[in-house]
């Protein structure tokens, strides 16, 4: 024992037992890069996704939806199928769907699955001949999404027209129940401080509470609006009756009322007095009130707001 104790000593002091274990460990990696190259018929399991799904339906999870399938191929391949967790897709509209289950066959739909593997890989067969998933139909209802903006603008400037938001609205996917207690979704605050120019931001949506319980077409929308300097301007409009009893004729006085309006400097030329109607209702006249109250019923889209300057 001391002899040999000996001997391991003067071998790790002279070296030779370091080169002996690396000699032992590039063996190792030649024979084992041999084996890996060799092609191996194995089985393996693959867990399977289904794709395409109507946006209404929902796969039930289950634990059956694996895919055994026996392959071909080199041993690296094989290796790395066993060191991870494979993933295979199946298409909803390429397999049978009867009476709220789709139905995935060997027979049918093997080619699908094959077209996902390298051409080194031969698949020989499925262990299965059929693969049975589950589906639920959930209610899709579409509401609108609301901005909720705290905007400064510049001394003389503002929107020319209502932000437009990309999308609109979104559709919600759940129970009906929940998916019907949701009116709208709200926008994340948008603030802005001294705006002069035009806008384009993006901004997350908030979330419902019963989000784990549904799905949404988008969790995110785009702000544009346009920014413009905008200017006051007043016009002379007519005053029009309305519901006079017939065969009347009344005198009214002013026939015209000032209205002052504000659009945007770069729009002022093309705002004129014919696009605005101003009207009087005669079934407001009683005893009481003697004279009639004019209203803006009509204005241009590019003018942001409008109002009467008119003495009664």
């Amino acid at each position: 024992m001391t002899r040999l104790k000996s001997r391991i000593q003067s071998a790790i002091r002279s070296g030779k037992l370091y080169k002996f274990i690396l000699f032992l460990a590039i063996s190792f990696i030649i024979l084992l890069l041999s084996k890996l190259s060799k092609d191996y018929t194995k089985t393996v399991s693959f867990y399977v996704d289904m794709v395409n799904l109507p946006e209404e339906r929902v796969i039930i999870k289950d634990s059956t939806h694996k895919l055994d399938l026996v392959l071909k191929t080199y041993g690296f391949k094989l290796l790395r199928y066993y060191l991870s967790n494979p993933r295979l897709t199946i298409d909803a509209t390429q397999v049978n769907d009867i009476g709220g289950n789709y139905i995935w066959t060997s027979s049918k739909n093997l080619t699908e699955i094959k077209a996902q593997f390298a051409s080194n890989v031969e698949i020989e067969r499925a262990n299965q001949d059929s693969l049975l998933f589950d589906y639920d139909v959930n209610y899709v209802k579409k509401v609108p999404v609301v901005l909720i903006d705290n905007i400064k603008f510049a001394p003389g400037f503002n929107i020319t027209q209502d932000f437009i938001l990309v999308p609109d609205s979104v559709r919600l996917i759940g129970p009906r129940a929940v998916v019907d207690s949701i009116p709208q979704i709200l926008t994340d605050t948008l603030v802005l401080v001294d705006v002069k120019t035009n806008l384009i931001a993006n901004l997350d949506l908030q979330l419902p509470q019963q989000i784990e319980t549904i799905a949404m077409s988008s969790k995110t929308v785009r702000i544009e609006g346009n920014v413009d300097k905008f200017t006051e301007g007043t016009l002379q409009v007519p005053v029009q009756i309305k519901n006079l009893p017939a065969n009347m004729v009344v005198n009214y006085f002013p026939k015209k009322v000032s209205v002052v309006f504000n659009t945007a400097l770069s729009n002022y030329e093309s705002v004129s007095a014919e696009d605005f109607e101003v009207e009087c209702d005669f079934k407001e006249l009683t005893e009481q009130k003697t004279y009639l109250t004019p209203k803006i019923i009509k204005k241009p889209g590019l003018v942001r707001s409008a109002k009467i300057n008119q003495a009664k």
